[in-house]
């Protein structure tokens, strides 16, 4: 896991291009950081794993919940944040980035 911190107020979306990760924050800006891998084929707010097998989901009792696609089972909520999670994008190979009102993007790994 790690986090990108920079004071932004609170994170309310997530968007990629290339190696770019876009972030939106309460002030009004938008804030681009540059990655040492390259990310792409997100997907905002609720969004699925690459094979389609996993829905993640941000909530506002600062947790992302993970639910089973294929038979919607709720599989589990995890504390992400110290504050409401606005957003949140899956990546092809286990990353999960959560944005926050707690001003933190938080990247996640989930074991396959």
């Amino acid at each position: 896991m790690g986090s990108l911190v920079r004071e932004e107020g609170h994170i309310y979306s997530l968007a990629t291009s290339g190696d770019l990760l876009y972030t939106g924050s309460d002030r009004k800006n938008i804030r681009v950081w540059k990655t040492h891998k390259e990310f792409f084929g997100f997907k905002l707010n609720n969004s699925l794993s690459e094979d389609k097998s996993l829905l993640y989901s941000a909530s506002w009792d600062k947790t992302m919940k993970v639910l089973r696609v294929s038979n919607s089972k709720f599989l589990e909520s995890i504390h992400v944040h110290d504050n409401v999670v606005n957003a949140v994008v899956a990546k092809f190979d286990g990353l999960v980035f959560t944005g926050s009102a707690d001003e933190n993007v938080k990247i996640w790994w989930r074991e396959m």
